[in-house]
């Protein structure tokens, strides 16, 4: 099951990184919208995965426990691949993109109507926050949590316990 859960964890970062790296291209970054696309992969691929596996491997069966813990694991290494590149793009490549996140901030501080003083407050706090590091690193927990919240969500419709509970399906765990 490890190799199954690579190449696709494997599949899932790469197709990641490609979004982020179009969005980095043509400066979409800023727009929370096109964020979200990122979700429609990760549930498009969680969908294949648990399905292919459920068919392949399971002999037409996969518990609901099973469904997370094959989701679980290929979403951590795509996120963590996703989180990889995201750090070297913006530490190494483009170091310009902290740069206009914090100019995007404080044009929409100054339209929610704070203070010179406030908006330098504020940026000073936020530039912690806006290190590629600490980026990339609460990205890879927010890719976990969203990406866990809809995994229990598919693991709830992918689920086909076997109505032989005495024979298990091919691979006995994960």
């Amino acid at each position: 099951m490890k190799p199954y859960v690579i190449k696709n964890g494997l599949i899932l970062g790469l197709t990641l990184v490609a979004y982020q790296l179009i969005q980095f291209m043509f400066e979409l970054y800023t727009n929370q919208y096109l964020g979200w696309g990122i979700y429609i992969l990760i549930i498009l691929m969680l969908i294949f995965t648990l399905r292919s596996y459920r068919e392949e491997a399971g002999g037409g069966y996969i518990s609901y426990g099973k469904c997370v813990g094959l989701g679980s694991l290929t979403l951590s290494v795509a996120a963590a691949i996703s989180c990889l590149f995201y750090y070297i793009y913006v530490k190494f490549i483009d170091t310009g993109i902290t740069e206009n996140i914090k100019e995007l901030a404080i044009v929409q501080w100054e339209e929610a109507g704070m203070s010179e003083a406030q908006i330098e407050q504020s940026l000073e706090f936020a530039e912690w926050f806006m290190a590629p590091g600490f980026m990339a690193i609460s990205a890879f927990f927010g890719y976990m949590f969203m990406g866990g919240i809809i995994l229990l969500i598919i693991a709830a419709f992918m689920k086909r316990d076997n109505p032989n509970p005495d024979i298990d399906s091919l691979d006995s765990g994960i």
